[in-house]
């Protein structure tokens, strides 16, 4: 991502909430609602090399925990069952299976 000094100046810095996953879209969600323009690169690539050495479990945890906060922080309140439908069952399941797997 490339941030405006201006953008951090009116929205300020990431959600430190978000430890891992949503986090960007978090901030880019932010600055739409701000009135700032969000540019988007299909080109760009990121790649990791090397990689942090987070388990595929933990990984699911960490995803569940940020979807939910973010659900709560930014959809409004009519979407809130389905949401909560999406994290109290779908994200369970995801997890046994990295479970099952490992």
């Amino acid at each position: 991502m490339l941030i405006s000094r201006s953008l951090i100046e009116h929205i300020g810095l990431f959600d430190e909430r978000f430890f891992l996953y949503y986090e960007d879209l978090d901030y880019c969600l932010r600055a739409i609602k701000a009135g700032y323009f969000v540019h988007i690169n299909p080109a760009v690539v990121a790649e990791h090399v090397v990689s942090a050495g987070t388990s595929r479990s933990r990984r699911t945890l960490y995803q569940w925990r940020s979807h939910f906060q973010f659900v709560t922080k930014h959809l409004l309140i009519q979407t809130y069952p389905t949401a909560y439908f999406y994290n109290l069952f779908f994200y369970p399941l995801i997890y046994l299976k990295t479970l099952i797997l490992k």
